[in-house]
């Protein structure tokens, strides 16, 4: 009984310091601009032409380390920092991010893309189907950050630094809480939500999507208003895509969209996601 309550107690304070590290993270994250929080709304940016999405070192990646993950989080020399995971995150978009310049969220808007910050399991990480920088507690409860760039059915790649690490979901999911943060670029190139009763190009945009990821002509005089046939369209789309069905068009929808439709310049964790 002893033993199991004294695992009991080393498991709690580890939860307890996951969770002090996920709110560090989430407000100093979230005072930068261009972060993308469910609760706020998202303000209006210049469109910038997308650039070729690209793998960081390849050659790295295609010999990932046989490390633990324990190990890769014991390993002093190893870049886990914040900055670090966002000079990855960055390459994969084909973007910079330079530590000196500012916040990397305003860096990111900059340059035509979208923080998203929030909490979620693997499956979530699925349907989002984007490289994200993962927060990782080691045993000590101290945090790391490394951008998750692959993701199959029973495995993950971690990218840290120029060291890929192969592991498994369950060696994930013992030192991730489910904080993670990810890049997303606009494909009506704002990127505001689109909510029924609204009236704007999004509107026109979201038409012209649904219409090709189901094989439609476009509409000859579309409508920028968001009626309620327009609503029954995206209730359903969500609906397939396992996805909140409220018929608003957010962060989510409009990422699993823009995944359909294979917008130029997106990475994504698994080519069939």
């Amino acid at each position: 009984v002893y033993k199991r309550q004294a695992h009991l107690a080393a498991t709690t304070t580890v939860i307890a310091l996951a969770a002090l590290a996920f709110a560090t993270w989430y407000y100093a994250t979230l005072g930068a601009p261009g972060v993308v929080d469910p609760a706020i709304d998202q303000a209006t940016i210049d469109v910038v032409e997308p650039v070729t999405a690209i793998t960081p070192d390849p050659d790295a990646a295609a010999q990932p380390s046989s490390l633990s993950l324990a190990g890769m989080l014991a390993n002093a020399v190893l870049p886990t920092d914040t900055d670090a995971a966002f000079e990855t995150l960055f390459e994969f978009w084909g973007a910079s991010y330079d530590s000196s310049s500012g916040p990397a969220c305003e860096q990111a808007l900059e340059q035509g893309l979208r923080c998203w910050f929030e909490r979620g399991t693997v499956g979530h990480l699925r349907r989002l189907n984007r490289p994200a920088i993962l927060s990782l507690i080691d045993a000590n409860g101290d945090e790391h950050h490394a951008v998750l760039g692959r993701l199959d059915e029973t495995s993950g790649t971690l990218f840290a630094g120029k060291q890929t690490y192969m592991l498994t979901l369950e060696e994930l999911t013992e030192n991730w809480y489910g904080d993670h943060l990810i890049l997303w670029r606009p494909g009506n190139g704002f990127g505001d939500t689109i909510s029924p009763g609204s009236q704007s190009d999004g509107v026109l945009w979201l038409r012209e999507s649904l219409a090709k990821i189901y094989g439609e002509p476009a509409p000859v005089v579309p409508s920028d208003y968001y009626d309620s046939a327009l609503g029954e369209r995206v209730r359903a789309y969500q609906r397939e895509q396992r996805l909140t069905v409220d018929g608003i068009v957010g962060t989510q929808t409009q990422i699993a969209i823009n995944t359909e439709l294979g917008v130029p310049g997106t990475p994504l964790l698994a080519e069939a996601g």
